[in-house]
């Protein structure tokens, strides 16, 4: 991505888990991106070990990486 940003909007978390609401940004080979998304990551010794990124809007996230 050439372009691209994804400012926290919330955040919160527990010993075990973090989560964070975003609004991704970004612009990559003449395309541009801009949704809302939740990002989720498990921690274990103070380090995300898992992390998962859900788009409210799939298609348009799976075009911008195509």
């Amino acid at each position: 991505m050439s372009q691209g940003r994804a400012p926290p909007h919330e955040a919160f978390g527990s010993d075990d888990h973090a989560v964070a609401l975003t609004r991704i940004r970004g612009q990559r080979n003449g395309k541009t991106l801009e949704t809302d998304a939740v990002h989720v990551m498990h921690l274990k010794d103070g380090k995300a070990t898992e992390s998962w990124v859900m788009s409210k809007d799939q298609a348009a996230t799976d075009a911008f990486w195509s």
